[in-house]
C-alpha cells in the first residue's frame, strides 16, 4: 500500500534539503530565503508577517488502479499534492503588491524547476509531474499576499 503520508513527507523533506539561495535551489533570486515549509493546509494555517515566504504541502487525492491480471498485489495509484507558496512582501516596501506578485512568479518557477528535475518520492513512484499552476493573490487592506498552487501528480506502482 502507496502511504500519501510518506510521499508527502519525502516532499517537504526534498523541498527543505534544497532550500538554498544556490543555482537550481528553491530560493534563487528571492529576496528572502523561503522561511517555513509546512504540511498542513494553506487556507487553514496563520502565518506571522515575518514568516514569509511560506510552502505549504497539501495531501488532495489517492486513486488506485487494481490489475486484473498477474500479481493481485500490484496496481497503479494516481497521488495529486498541491504544492502552495505564499509570498508576502510587506507593507512596508513602496511596491509591495507587485513585488509580492513577482517573488511569487520566481518561487513558483523555481518550485517547477525542482519537480521538473525529476526527484525521486520513493522507490516506487513512476513519475511527478507538475500539472497544472494556477496564481492568486489576497488584496485585502492590510494584506499583500500573493500565492499560486502548483498541482503535482504522482504516479506509483503499488
Amino acid at each position: 500500500m502507496i502511504s500519501i503520508g510518506t510521499i508527502k513527507t519525502n516532499i517537504k523533506a526534498f523541498l527543505t534539503a534544497n532550500n538554498t539561495t544556490t543555482s537550481g535551489g528553491l530560493s534563487e533570486n528571492l529576496y528572502n530565503k523561503v522561511k517555513l515549509i509546512s504540511g498542513s493546509n494553506a487556507d487553514k494555517q496563520p502565518v506571522m508577517k515575518y514568516s514569509y515566504p511560506v510552502v505549504f504541502v497539501e495531501a488532495k487525492t489517492k486513486s488506485n488502479e487494481f490489475s486484473v491480471i498477474g500479481s493481485s498485489n500490484k496496481r497503479n495509484v494516481e497521488i495529486e499534492i498541491d504544492i502552495v507558496p505564499v509570498v508576502d512582501y510587506g507593507i512596508t516596501a513602496e511596491n509591495a503588491r507587485e513585488e509580492s506578485d513577482d517573488e511569487l512568479v520566481t518561487l513558483t518557477e523555481n518550485i517547477e524547476t525542482l519537480f521538473s528535475n525529476n526527484i525521486n518520492l520513493s522507490n516506487t513512484v513512476l513519475d511527478v509531474l507538475v500539472d497544472d499552476i494556477n496564481y492568486e493573490s489576497s488584496f485585502n487592506e492590510d494584506t499583500y499576499n500573493s500565492s499560486s498552487r502548483i498541482k503535482l501528480l504522482i504516479k506509483d506502482r503499488g
